[in-house]
């Protein structure tokens, strides 16, 4: 990285990030801990969230850069134990044009749904 620049990711990125924070693989035990714990006290829930109910339990931190880009990632985790690491990235197609934030919630459902079923086709334990 050089000074000055803007950092990115891709969806992948951060969903392996995620994946590495929850299984203590980011970093020492504790440092994951604290981050998972501080991602637990986002209160703007209000995009990946959307697209499940109130059985799952979602842990996200969004971000917005003004003039069309709204993203969230974080991990979906269900009552039983079954937990996915999810990044839903967007940039409009019309510049300064806003993100509906459910598009997120409904992109992420969607592709939970998706992964799921294919696993469930292929035989692979959850």
């Amino acid at each position: 990285m050089r000074p000055g620049r803007i950092s990115s990711a891709t969806a992948d990125d951060l969903a392996a990030l995620l994946r590495a924070v929850w299984r203590d693989e980011a970093g020492p035990a504790e440092a994951c801990s604290d981050l998972r714990r501080t991602m637990g006290q986002q209160r703007l829930t209000r995009k990946i969230a959307t697209g499940f109910g109130p059985e799952a339990l979602v842990v996200s931190k969004s971000g917005t850069v003004p003039g069309g880009v709204s993203n969230d990632a974080g991990v979906v985790a269900f009552p039983d134990g079954r937990r996915y690491a999810i990044a839903v990235l967007t940039r409009s197609l019309t510049p300064g044009a806003p993100t509906r934030d459910e598009l997120l919630g409904t992109a992420a459902r969607v592709a939970l749904d998706h992964l799921r079923a294919d696993r469930e086709y292929r035989g692979v334990a959850p």
